[in-house]
C-alpha cells in the first residue's frame, strides 16, 4: 500500500512523541523536523527509519539530560547526512538485479547528484549522449531508481533531457559503492564540463561545481566555488545552506599553500560565518563569538585590510546578542571611530546605526535618535546592502526599525509609526527575507509599545511563520513572546503567559539576553492581571537585576511603575502582609520613581504612563488637583498621536478630574 507523503508538521509531531524536551525547546525541534522531512521528502517509511537511525533507540532522546539543547541542535545537522542500514540494504538489493551496463551508468549518475542532466552524465560514462539518454530513459519507465526530470540546456547550446533518482536516499547508496579513486575522476570530469558548458555563467552552478572540484581533489577551484556557493545562498537569504559551504570552505583551506593569500581567504570565510550563525543560532552564540574573534585575530595577522570594520561589527552585534550593553557601547564607539578615519559612507552608515540602537536599549533615547536619523540619511531609501558575504542586512532597515521604537518613547507615535511601515516597504523592495523579518518584528512591537494588541497579535504572528520557514530561532522565540504578550492583553491569559515563558526560555537558551528586561516587563503586567501576583513579583526582581547587570535602561521606568501597579492590587486584593495605607505608600513611590526616570530619559510615553498610574491613585484619594496637575503636564508634552489609545486615555482621564 502506497502511503502519502507527510507534511512538515506531521513530522514535527510524530519526532516530539519520540524526544522528551521542554517547551523552550520547541523551535529546535520543529528545525530538526523539517531536515527530516526535507531529507526523506516525507515519505513515511524513510521518515520513520531516519528518526530511528538518528535517536539510535527510543530511549537515547531522554538520556541526555541537561544537553538536550545541543544535542536537538546536533540532531539538524546529522539529518542531513544519515543514510540508515537497512535502508541502504534494501536499496542494494534493487542495485544487483540491474544490468551490467546500467549500473555501471547509475554509479556515473549518482556522482553527477540527485538531479542531472544527461549531457554531465555523458561526459563521464564511456558513451554518447544519445546512448546516456536512451538508458536512463528506460530506467525511469520501469521505476527504477530514476524518474524523468524535464529537459535542459547549457549556456553553450547543449540540450539534453534530465532525469532524478526517484530519492536521495538512491543516490547516496549507489554513490557510496564507488572506489575513491573513481569518484575523484568521474568528479573532475563533470566539474570540468559543466564549468566549461557554463563559462561566464559559472557562478549560477557554484554549488555543484564546489562538489565536484573538491571531491575531484582540484582544491583551488573547489574553494572558489565554495565561497561563490555560501554568497549565492546568503543573497537567497539561506543561512544554513551557506554555513555549509562555508564550513567545507574552511576545511579546503588546510590543503592549500600557507601564505598571505590563504589568510585572506580564511577571514573572508571567518566573516561570512559569523554573519549566517547570527541567524541559525543566535546574536549571543558562543560560535558567532568564535567566528569573529578568529576574524579579529587574522585581521592583526594581515595588517592593513579592509576586513577590520565588519570584523568588529560582528564582535558588536556578539555583545548585543548578549545585552552587554556597556561593551556594545564601547564598539560601537570604536567602530565608528574606524568608519570616520576610512570615511567610506556604508560603513560610516553601518557604524552610527550600530551607536543608535545600542543607546536606544542604554535609555539614551536623544542621542539614539541622532545617530539612527543620521544612518538613515546617509543610507537613503534604496542603499545597496554592503557584501552579503560579510553583511546579512540592511543598515536603512534597521535604522529605521530601531528609530521607530526611539519616536514612540521619545512621544512622537505618528512618526514612529510612519518610520516602522517605510522600514517594512524599504525591507520587502529589497526582497532580502532577513531584513522582512527583523521590520517585521520591530513593527509587531511597535503595536505592542502602542498597545494596539490585535495589531501586534498579527503581527507578531506574521514573525514567527517568516522565522519558523526560514530556520530563524531568535525572532522565533521573540515573535512567540510578543504573541503571548498580545493575547494575554486580549484576555487569554494562561494561553499568553505561557508562551511568553517560552520565548524567554528559549532566547536565554540561545544565548540571546538583548530585550529580556522587557521581555520580564511584559510577563510581569499581563501576571498581575491574571491575578498571579507571586509570578508578577518574581518577573519584576528579573527585570531589575538584567536592567542592574546590563544596563539596559530602555524600559526600566516601565518596571518601576509595574511594580507600583502590583504593590495596589496585592493590598486592594488583601493579599498583602501589610496595610491598605502602606501598599498605597509604596505605589506612590514606585510612580513617582517611574516618572523621574523617564523624565531624565527623555521618554513622554514612559512619564504619560507614570503620570497616568499616579493620577489614577491620587484620584482614588481623593487628591484631585494634584492628579490633574501631573497628568496634564505630562500630557501637554505631546504635539501628535492624540488619538492613540494611551492619549486618548489621559484626555478621558484628565475630564474626569
Amino acid at each position: 500500500m502506497s502511503l502519502p507523503p507527510l507534511t512538515p508538521i506531521e513530522v514535527a509531531e510524530y519526532l516530539g512523541n519520540r524526544i522528551e524536551r521542554d517547551a523552550s525547546e520547541a523551535v529546535w525541534l520543529d528545525q530538526v523536523a523539517r531536515s527530516i522531512h526535507q531529507r526523506t521528502e516525507g515519505n513515511p517509511l524513510y521518515m520513520v527509519t531516519v528518526v530511528s537511525a538518528l535517536l539510535g533507540d527510543s530511549q537515547a532522546a531522554a538520556a541526555t539530560g541537561s544537553g538536550k539543547q545541543t544535542s536537538l541542535q546536533d540532531l539538524i545537522e546529522q539529518a542531513d547526512r544519515i543514510v540508515p542500514i537497512n535502508l541502504t540494504g534494501m536499496i542494494s538489493q534493487q542495485f544487483s538485479r540491474l544490468e551490467a551496463e546500467e549500473q555501471r551508468l547509475l554509479e556515473v549518475a549518482s556522482v553527477a547528484g540527485v538531479e542531472f542532466s544527461a549531457a554531465a552524465l555523458a561526459a563521464g560514462a564511456d558513451a554518447t549522449l544519445t546512448q546516456v539518454e536512451k538508458r536512463c530513459a528506460a530506467l525511469a519507465s520501469r521505476m527504477s531508481f530514476l524518474e524523468d526530470a524535464g529537459d535542459d540546456e547549457w549556456p553553450d547550446g547543449t540540450v539534453s533531457a534530465r532525469f532524478r533518482f526517484r530519492h536521495a536516499l538512491y543516490r547516496e547508496a549507489v554513490y557510496a559503492r564507488l572506489t575513491a579513486a573513481r569518484r575523484s575522476g568521474l568528479h573532475n570530469g563533470i566539474g570540468e564540463r559543466q564549468e566549461t558548458a557554463y563559462g561566464d555563467r559559472a557562478n549560477e552552478i557554484a554549488s555543484e561545481l564546489a562538489r565536484h572540484f573538491e571531491q575531484g581533489r582540484n582544491f583551488q577551484r573547489a574553494l572558489r566555488y565554495r565561497e561563490q556557493a555560501a554568497r549565492n545562498a546568503l543573497r537567497r537569504s539561506a543561512p544554513r545552506e551557506a554555513i555549509e559551504h562555508l564550513s567545507a570552505g574552511l576545511g579546503i583551506l588546510g590543503r592549500l599553500p600557507e601564505g598571505h593569500e590563504r589568510l585572506e581567504h580564511e577571514l573572508q570565510l571567518r566573516l561570512a560565518t559569523g554573519a549566517a550563525l547570527q541567524s541559525t543560532r543566535g546574536y549571543g552564540a558562543p560560535e558567532v563569538q568564535e567566528a569573529y574573534e578568529r576574524a579579529g585575530q587574522l585581521c592583526q595577522q594581515l595588517g592593513e585590510t579592509p576586513h577590520l570594520f565588519p570584523a568588529l561589527m560582528g564582535l558588536w552585534s556578539f555583545a548585543v546578542g548578549r545585552g552587554e550593553w556597556t561593551r556594545s557601547l564601547e564598539l560601537a564607539e570604536k567602530n565608528l571611530r574606524l568608519a570616520q578615519s576610512i570615511a567610506e559612507p556604508a560603513q560610516l552608515a553601518r557604524s552610527l546605526r550600530g551607536l543608535g540602537h545600542v543607546q536606544y536599549f542604554l535609555g539614551r533615547f536623544d542621542d539614539a535618535r541622532e545617530n539612527l536619523e543620521r544612518a538613515i540619511s546617509m543610507s537613503g531609501d534604496s542603499e545597496p546592502r554592503l557584501d552579503t558575504f560579510t553583511y546579512m542586512s540592511n543598515t536603512g532597515v534597521e535604522a529605521r526599525s530601531a528609530l521607530a521604537w526611539t519616536l514612540e518613547l521619545i512621544g512622537y507615535p505618528d512618526q514612529a509609526l510612519a518610520m516602522a511601515r517605510k522600514a517594512v516597504s524599504v525591507a520587502e523592495r529589497l526582497g532580502n527575507i532577513a531584513d522582512v523579518i527583523y521590520a517585521t518584528y520591530f513593527a509587531a512591537v511597535l503595536y505592542g509599545f502602542r498597545q494596539e494588541w490585535p495589531n501586534a497579535e498579527s503581527w507578531s504572528r506574521r514573525t514567527i511563520e517568516l522565522a519558523t520557514e526560514h530556520g530563524l530561532p531568535y525572532y522565533v522565540a521573540t515573535g512567540k513572546h510578543l504573541h503571548g504578550a498580545a493575547i494575554a492583553e486580549q484576555g487569554r491569559f494562561d494561553d499568553g503567559l505561557s508562551l511568553m515563558q517560552q520565548g524567554v526560555g528559549t532566547s536565554q537558551a540561545i544565548g540571546v539576553e538583548a530585550g529580556l528586561t522587557g521581555m520580564h516587563l511584559m510577563i510581569a503586567e499581563n501576571s498581575i492581571k491574571a491575578k498571579q501576583y507571586r509570578l508578577a513579583a518574581d518577573a519584576i526582581d528579573d527585570g531589575f537585576r538584567f536592567a542592574k547587570i546590563k544596563d539596559e535602561h530602555a524600559w526600566e521606568p516601565e518596571l518601576h511603575r509595574v511594580k507600583g501597579e502590583l504593590a495596589l492590587e496585592q493590598f486592594r486584593d488583601g493579599s498583602g502582609v501589610k496595610g491598605g495605607k502602606r501598599g498605597e505608600k509604596d505605589a506612590e513611590e514606585s510612580f513617582l520613581a517611574a516618572q523621574e526616570m523617564a523624565r531624565a530619559q527623555g521618554s513622554r510615553k514612559w512619564q504619560l504612563r507614570a503620570a497616568s498610574s499616579l493620577s489614577n491613585l491620587w484620584k482614588h484619594q481623593k487628591k484631585k488637583k494634584e492628579a490633574r496637575q501631573v497628568l496634564s503636564v505630562a500630557y501637554g508634552r505631546f504635539t501628535e498621536g492624540f488619538e492613540t489609545t494611551e492619549l486618548k486615555a489621559a484626555k478621558s482621564l484628565l475630564a474626569q478630574l
